[in-house]
């Protein structure tokens, strides 16, 4: 598939959830009601939609929610993508890895993201709303041992509330992740970012570093510091763009296409796929998202809270 502007979409950011156990403060703002469980698309109209966008060129697709895990049967519905021979991999909070972690993997999940945004109790309550900070951090160990590769641990860094590095230096050093900072947007609550190049010069404080290459199709840029058994990487969306390089489709949890994270405007998939289902129509609906897809971000701005776009 491709743009109007030649860009190649072959990745898939799938939200199969808006529901969550945090509340986290650059996430959401409080202000959205859960859906209707009626109105949430099915795995079934999820495969039958990745199926006919892997026939026009999908390659890979990203869970995500909201929280995914809390989404019934979940290794069913990573079996069946995973059949779809697609690049597969999850984005989490981690609180509830310890428990599924290892039927995940069975299910064939090889690649997994946790979003742990600081190593403090306290803090992380303060960050998340919630005293879950330990299930996060046992569900972090137990994603390593059952042997999930790579384990990317995303951190939103947030100025004057969870700027220190330090503990993530420690972790990086001794454990095979990656630390993978990402600079916070302005979706809710006017958060100013920590600037990757700040946490980048840190680094070479540290010791020699070089930049490497690690599985994985976001805008990520990775490092390894010499005799650390972990790694970085740093993701600016706001320090600088990659809209030229954009590969990207989003499904929320309702059904709804778009065609970028800060565009309103969105495509109502799960109505074709339930209501008036044809391959032409979803064919057409699904080209006119590729029109619509923005050249950036210039000018857009989302209306709706992270967690109900699908992060």
């Amino acid at each position: 598939m491709k743009d109007k502007f030649g860009r190649k979409i072959d990745y898939l950011r799938l939200s199969i959830t808006d529901r969550c156990n945090l509340r986290c403060i650059y996430c959401h703002n409080g202000e959205f009601e859960k859906v209707e469980p009626s109105s949430v698309i099915s795995y079934e109209e999820i495969f039958a939609l990745v199926s006919h966008l892997k026939n026009k060129g999908l390659r890979a697709v990203k869970i995500t929610g909201g929280e995914p895990l809390l989404r019934k049967d979940i290794t069913y519905c990573i079996e069946k993508l995973v059949e779809m021979d697609l690049e597969v991999s999850l984005t989490t909070n981690g609180t509830l890895l310890n428990e599924k972690a290892a039927e995940l993997y069975e299910a064939g999940l090889r690649r997994i993201n946790i979003g742990i945004d600081c190593l403090e109790k306290s803090l992380f309550s303060k960050l998340t709303g919630a005293d879950l900070y330990q299930k996060a951090v046992d569900g972090l160990n137990k994603s390593l041992e059952v042997g999930f590769d790579p384990v990317k641990i995303n951190v939103v860094l947030i100025k004057g509330l969870n700027e220190e590095i330090d503990p993530w230096l420690k972790l990086a050093a001794e454990k095979e992740v990656c630390i993978r900072f990402i600079e916070v947007m302005p979706f809710v609550n006017g958060h100013k970012p920590v600037r990757c190049n700040e946490i980048k010069t840190r680094l070479k404080e540290m010791g020699k570093i070089k930049e490497i290459s690690i599985q994985g199709r976001g805008p990520a840029e990775y490092f390894k510091v010499e005799g650390f058994r972990g790694t970085f990487g740093f993701i600016s969306p706001v320090s600088s763009s990659f809209c030229s390089d954009c590969s990207r489709l989003r499904l929320n949890a309702q059904g709804q296409l778009r065609s970028c994270l800060f565009s309103p405007k969105t495509f109502n998939i799960r109505k074709v796929l339930r209501v008036d289902y044809s391959k032409e129509k979803l064919d057409s609906l699904i080209e006119e998202v590729l029109a619509k897809k923005p050249i950036d971000n210039k000018g857009l701005e989302p209306v709706e809270n992270m967690c109900q776009i699908g992060g």
